[in-house]
């Protein structure tokens, strides 16, 4: 269960997502329909930033994924022991191959399933 600040952190974000959804929605898909020469344009930015703002947040998100990701498994390392024994335990029971790991996870889990 979430405690009280949590759920009032999670209101305040839910809300602010949308704010930024009505004002977008808006801004790109009624506002073109509203009179160049209305009051409610200067409430709003100009249309070619509704293009190049979401492209900006999405490159820096994608950099910012990409920059806290845990670095990938060495190929030699493998799961260990533990993982050996889930997958000829799944071999055994569903008679499907087991996910390589190694070359010679590979081989042997090919061999398994091939008897």
């Amino acid at each position: 269960m979430a405690t009280g600040t949590d759920q009032v952190v999670g209101l305040g974000l839910v809300a602010v997502s949308l704010i930024i959804f009505t004002y977008y929605t808006a801004w790109v898909i009624l506002l073109p329909f509203i009179d160049s020469q209305h009051v409610i344009h200067k409430y709003f930015l100009p249309r070619a930033y509704a293009v190049a703002i979401p492209m900006a947040a999405g490159l820096l998100l994608l950099l910012f994924v990409g920059k806290s990701s845990p670095p990938p498994l060495d190929p030699g390392q493998g799961f260990g022991r533990t993982h050996l024994r889930r997958c000829f335990h799944t071999l055994a029971l569903l008679e499907a191959p087991c996910p390589a790991v190694t070359p010679g996870v590979f081989l042997l889990s090919f061999k398994a399933a091939s008897q």
